[in-house]
Order: C-alpha cells, then sequence, then structure tokens
C-alpha cells in the first residue's frame, strides 16, 4: 500500500455560497493567524521522514488567505513536499491574484483545483459566488502560465438553468481547455440556504430527468473534447487524473489537519471537530485538537470498498471483493447485483463489474441497492 496522502483544510471563505455544507467561517485575519499558528503545531505531530504521494489543500478557500499568510502556509508544508507528487491547491477566481499565483508555483504547487461552478452570471449569484465570467477567464490564464496540471469545478441540475445555459458552461469550459474537469451535479444539502429556498417555494428543485440529460450531454461533449470519463463525476486529459482522488477511490491511507479534516489510518479514523475555536485552543492546550474517532469494522470496509470501487472507470473486482468480504457479490446484494444488471444499469466483463450509461445516472442509487 502506498504511504498515506495528506489534506489540509483551510476553513476560510470571504462570502457563503449557498449551496456548500463544507466547514468554512468567514474570514478574519486575526483568526486566519491563530489558525496557521495551530496548524503548524499539528503538522509537527505527523510522523517524521513521511513523504505523502499527494497533497490537498482545500476549503474553504485557501486563496482566500492574505499573500503572507499564505507564504506561512507553504513553509509549514514545505517538509512534506517531493518533486515526484501531486500537489493541489483550491483556489477561488475572486480571491486569486497573479502574487499568490506565483508563491503557489514557487512553492511547487503543480495542479489548481478552480471553482469555477458556471459561466453564467445570474447562476453564479444564485450560488452566492463573488466572482463573475470574467474572473475565471481571466484568473484561468494567469494559472495557465504557472501551473502544470488545472482542474475545474463545474455544477449542473441548478434552480432555473436550462440545458442551453449548461451546454454553453460546458462549451465555455471546453474552449478553455483544462486539464482535468469535475463535474457535479446539485445536491441539496440540508439546511443550506439554497436547500431552504427550494424547501420554501422560492425555486424549483430541477426534475432527475432534466438532470439525466444534462448529464448525459457533459459525458458526450467532454468525450468527444478528449476527456477521458474516470470516475461518475470525473473527466480527464492524458496524464491528469486526480491521484489524490485515486487514492481515496482505492482507500488508501491518508491523514487530514485543519478543522474539520478527517484522517483514515488503517482502521483508525478520526476527525478534527468543526470548530475552529475550539481546534486552535486544543492545540494550545493539549498539543491536539478536539477529534471524534473510530475503528472501522469490517463491514464498514466492505461497504466502502463497494461504494469507492464501482464509482471508477476501473470498476469493482468480484474475486477481490470476495476475498475482502468472505461471500460474494451476489449473497452480499441478496441478488440486486443480478437485478440491477438485467435492468442495464450493471455491465459484467469477467471479473469486473462496471456501472452502464444509464448506472452512471443513478450510481448512488445504484451502490445503495447493493448495499441494502
Amino acid at each position: 500500500m502506498s504511504p498515506p496522502s495528506l489534506y489540509v483544510h483551510v476553513p476560510f471563505c470571504h462570502s457563503e455560497c449557498s449551496y456548500c455544507d463544507f466547514y468554512r467561517v468567514s474570514y478574519r485575519d486575526d483568526a486566519a493567524e491563530a489558525f496557521l499558528g495551530a496548524l503548524a503545531k499539528e503538522l509537527a505531530t505527523l510522523p517524521r521522514d513521511w513523504v505523502p504521494p499527494t497533497i490537498y489543500v482545500g476549503g474553504g478557500t485557501p486563496s482566500a488567505l492574505r499573500e503572507e499568510q499564505l507564504e506561512s502556509l507553504l513553509e509549514a508544508l514545505a517538509p512534506f513536499r517531493s518533486p515526484a507528487q501531486e500537489y493541489t491547491f483550491e483556489v477561488n477566481p475572486k480571491s486569486a491574484n497573479r502574487q499568490k499565483i506565483d508563491l503557489l508555483a514557487q512553492a511547487g504547487v503543480n495542479r489548481v483545483s478552480f471553482g469555477a461552478q458556471t459561466f453564467d452570471a445570474p447562476l453564479l449569484k444564485l450560488l452566492g459566488r463573488r466572482h463573475g465570467p470574467d474572473d475565471i477567464r481571466r484568473v484561468y490564464g494567469m494559472l495557465r502560465e504557472k501551473i502544470q496540471s488545472i482542474s475545474f469545478d463545474l455544477i449542473f441540475g441548478l434552480p432555473t438553468e436550462l440545458i442551453e445555459l449548461w451546454e454553453r458552461d460546458l462549451e465555455a469550459a471546453i474552449h478553455l481547455s483544462p486539464d482535468h474537469l469535475s463535474v457535479y451535479s446539485l445536491i441539496h444539502e440540508p439546511n443550506t440556504p439554497l436547500t431552504l429556498s427550494i424547501e420554501r417555494g422560492e425555486f424549483a428543485a430541477q426534475p432527475e430527468e432534466v438532470e439525466r440529460e444534462m448529464y448525459l450531454l457533459a459525458i458526450d461533449r467532454l468525450g468527444d473534447a478528449g476527456y477521458e470519463h474516470y470516475e461518475v463525476s470525473s473527466f480527464a486529459r492524458a496524464g491528469h487524473r486526480s491521484a489524490h482522488n485515486q487514492a481515496y477511490w482505492r482507500q488508501d491511507d491518508y491523514y487530514g489537519v485543519g478543522p474539520g479534516a478527517t484522517s483514515t489510518i488503517g482502521l483508525r479514523r478520526y476527525s478534527n471537530l468543526r470548530d475552529l475555536r475550539g481546534y486552535v485552543q486544543g492545540i494550545e492546550r493539549v498539543g491536539i485538537p478536539p477529534r471524534a474517532e473510530e475503528r472501522l469494522g469490517l463491514d464498514e470496509r466492505i461497504r466502502e470498498h463497494l461504494m469507492m470501487w464501482l464509482r471508477t472507470s476501473g470498476g469493482l473486482s468480484l474475486s477481490v471483493f470476495e476475498s475482502l468480504s468472505g461471500t460474494s457479490l451476489s449473497r452480499y446484494s441478496n441478488g440486486a447485483f443480478e437485478r440491477l444488471a438485467a435492468l442495464g444499469l450493471l455491465q459484467v466483463s469477467g471479473d469486473i463489474i462496471r456501472l452502464t450509461r444509464e448506472g452512471l445516472c443513478v450510481a448512488d442509487r445504484v451502490i445503495v441497492e447493493l448495499m441494502a
């Protein structure tokens, strides 16, 4: 098994996106300074002489930090750097600038995940995003000069979004030609502002059939443009798959640092509480942040193995599943495997099962039925 990867959670945002359920807090300079001091101490608790195969800095909005603060963060991560690793930073089109991008490049960051979401100004406003379409193009141009690999995030299935708008988003992204795209349908996270607006009847959620049409349009357009569809939501040009995400899907170990971050090492899983003040105070008082911890049982590992591998284009090995679980997938799923295959949602090719084109459209539902 590969050495553990490293995830760093920077919780600060300049504004609240209406759909987001990740842990974040409004940026304040004093809070950012306290966070960086605590983070450096948490990083010091990680194994010495360990070089993670990937580093991913997410949030929140890491680029919300001031230039001097961003430099401090990069310096704290320098001992974990290796020229061979994938080193990713999430960047917001509104808070990024040339100086910050130069700092990332000088520190060895070779991949940026770029939160475009949509090129439509009214939809960006609906999502609570501060940037506009011109910001996406402007910052992308600066990134292209300095960063080896760039990934776009796009969201479809938004309230009021027409198929034609989604088609224009895809064409705009393809025109810029990022190396990777993560394409997500809108998730109605409980208690987020957008979900609450839908529940109050201020907006209508997109019908499932419209979301299906949008997703299939993305598969077709991105495939025609030369992108490999290697996971339910992930599309990459040759050589630009996300190594960090692939480590998650393989169930490799990983350390997570920062408030709200999760670590999984063997059967031990622990999550730092989603509380910035508690995070800083815990590290100051006892050297580690407050955490919730669990020991993973075999059933949980089996379920995660099934869920992670089936999402990928490589599919799920039936023999590996049986070796792990001690039973066949047919028996484990109480016959759901055969039923879903007969419905055309799963394809069997020797020892491997994969989601079909129709199965990809209802991937979560298929996985839940196999685990029921």
